[in-house]
């Protein structure tokens, strides 16, 4: 089982675990995403949605977010695919018509501060093994 490195986008957080993945509809975006097991669903900043022109989704749906407060969020329809270099060919790595979370822009601080967050929905799909010593993760069906 080959490992991924865990990354981080700047030296300020700790590195995470996290893949580099592809959302396309109309158009496509390629990034980082963090893995979250404590999201149901899978994030991504709407500016990113926007850019792809993604479908509205079935929401908008009431959540909770870790500051405690519930909001509504706009639910998006978008095509995933995992574009990590050292991903096992036999993984699932594609996923069609996936509802996600639209992450709004930030109103304080840095606007490209919103991170996509890979949640439980996806996750699913996989076996993780998180190395912490090594700073690797291992994937696998």
């Amino acid at each position: 089982m080959s490992g991924i490195p865990y990354r981080s986008r700047n030296e300020d957080p700790p590195p995470a675990p996290g893949l580099l993945l592809k959302f396309w509809y109309k158009a496509s975006h390629e990034c980082d995403a963090k893995i979250d097991t404590g999201a149901s669903i899978t994030c991504v900043p709407e500016a990113i949605l926007r850019s792809i022109d993604a479908p509205s989704g079935t929401g908008p749906v009431t959540v909770i977010g870790y500051d405690g407060i519930p909001g509504e969020i706009a639910i998006y329809r978008v095509n995933i695919n995992v574009i990590e270099p050292d991903w096992a060919a036999d993984v699932a790595s594609e996923f069609f018509e996936v509802e996600v979370l639209a992450i709004p822009p930030v109103t304080q601080g840095r606007d490209d501060a919103a991170e996509v967050l890979i949640g439980r929905d996806l996750l699913r799909n996989w076996a993780l093994l998180l190395e912490g010593p090594r700073d690797m993760l291992h994937v696998q069906t």
